[in-house]
């Protein structure tokens, strides 16, 4: 006669697995800054509009001026459920992001909606704390620091502790992630670092989608990013066809390129969030590219997901021929240049021949 049994999943093992992948402080950066970029209220409409990162002598507390639905804190019990993954308008697809936030923390809280959260991994069961009818404002997450090399937690995620005397380095960090992070959010239009409550660093976005313009206020000091647009309709409607249960209903085939007025010294691939794939091109990628776990990197070498990847960069090249006067206001050099950087991707880059549909007649 048959024998039952039911498989589990060890919420520690899973931890330590995830945050292998989830390292660096600006990786703990982006996940709470597209926590609240996804922030929705429950007609699923925008709810964050900024976030505040306050570093403490003892604690880091991340504030935005969303809340939590009921949903969201749902998730908070389901570790890798990826239940982000079909819900439109949102960046996060594999559940796994908070858990970043144990790179720093044995006990992160969350005050929304009313409730306050603690957690405690290291426990075998009723290992989140919750205290209902709380008085909260927006949602905050305080993140007190592991300083125990001892504690179980620490111990059995194999993390080191955090280092108190190094809150200079880890400010300069943050305040760089969310410089960076600025660029191609979707609600977010203010973000802050402070220091024990004083602003240190603060970039305002404001975008011009009439004039494909995107100010940033970084400090006072304002930059211009020319923001030109495409898409992919007709292509990602095919590949649907071809792969009707696996490509999610949210990806949406929207591409956006960002062009500095001054030039830079790198520029990356984005998916809303900047990821680590640089290139020789002369501006910055946003799409909805399908990632590796970490999100730091873009898949180049699946089926399904390399060619809807390989898609959305074959539409930049689409949108460089068709903005081309656009450009023209850049001058000769900076355009030679952006051009010469087209050809040297086609010629090296993983990106390589998607972009020599530039030089056909």
């Amino acid at each position: 006669m048959a024998r039952y049994l039911s498989q589990k999943v060890s919420l520690l093992g899973t931890l330590e697995s995830n945050l292998r992948e989830l390292q660096g402080y600006d990786t703990l950066a982006y996940e709470l800054i597209q926590n609240a970029d996804d922030v929705r209220d429950d007609e699923g409409k925008s709810a964050a509009s900024k976030i505040i990162f306050d570093i403490r002598d003892n604690a880091l507390w991340v504030m935005n001026d969303g809340v939590f639905r009921q949903r969201d804190f749902e998730r908070m019990l389901d570790v890798n459920s990826g239940d982000k993954r079909n819900e439109r308008d949102t960046t996060g697809a594999f559940g796994i992001g908070f858990t970043a936030v144990y790179q720093i923390t044995d006990c992160p809280e969350i005050r929304s909606s009313g409730q306050h959260w603690r957690f405690f991994p290291e426990r075998d069961e009723n290992n989140i704390e919750v205290d209902d009818n709380v008085v909260t404002q927006g949602t905050k997450f305080r993140l007190p620091y592991a300083t125990n090399p001892e504690s179980p937690l620490r111990m059995r995620l194999k993390q080191q502790t955090f280092d108190v005397s190094k809150l200079d380095e880890f400010q300069d960090t943050i305040c760089k992630a969310v410089s960076f992070a600025a660029l191609f959010l979707k609600q977010l239009t203010e973000l802050e670092v402070r220091r024990a409550g004083k602003v240190v660093h603060h970039v305002t976005r404001l975008a011009d989608k009439d004039a494909n313009e995107l100010l940033v206020d970084e400090n006072g000091t304002v930059s211009t990013w020319m923001i030109l647009q495409g898409d992919f309709e007709d292509e990602s409607q095919r590949l649907r066809s071809q792969y009707p249960t696996i490509i999610e209903d949210k990806k949406h085939s929207r591409v956006s390129i960002a062009i500095p007025e001054h030039e830079l010294k790198e520029y990356r691939l984005f998916a809303v969030l900047p990821t680590q794939e640089t290139t020789k091109l002369t501006f910055h990628i946003n799409a909805d590219f399908y990632l590796l776990k970490d999100r730091k990197r873009i898949i180049f070498d699946d089926e399904y997901q390399t060619r809807w990847n390989r898609a959305a960069v074959r539409t930049v090249a689409r949108i460089i021929v068709r903005e081309f006067e656009k450009l023209k206001v850049f001058g000769y050099q900076r355009l030679w240049k952006l051009l010469n950087s087209i050809y040297q991707c086609s010629l090296s880059d993983p990106i390589d021949d998607v972009f020599k549909e530039l030089w056909k007649p």
